[in-house]
């Protein structure tokens, strides 16, 4: 198995919820876990918004780190993380 293979797999053991919404590689780009040494290098689609997630910990914001998991944008249904439950009001797809 390759490193990035390897790589692939824990970040999506440790992230991906099937029930929330958005691709397994988008619930990982969306990860705030800045002190984990695989979060330079996790997995990211290849396009849409999150395509380009921060990889520099110094660079990233409060404001992205609050963002809930799940809440990607993508075609699957808009749901909160575990729950089935809708967003409240306000927050974005």
């Amino acid at each position: 198995m390759s490193l990035r293979a390897v790589i692939n797999a824990k970040c999506r053991e440790c992230t991906y919820d099937a029930k929330a919404s958005g691709t397994w590689r988008e619930q990982v780009a969306q990860c705030s876990v800045i002190s984990c040494p695989l979060w330079s290098v996790r997995p990211a689609p290849i396009s849409g918004p999150y395509a380009n997630p921060p990889r520099d910990p110094a660079t990233v914001t409060q404001e992205w780190r609050r963002r809930p998991l799940g809440l990607a944008i993508s075609d699957h249904p808009l749901v909160l993380a575990g729950t089935g439950e809708p967003p409240p009001a306000g927050c974005r797809r």
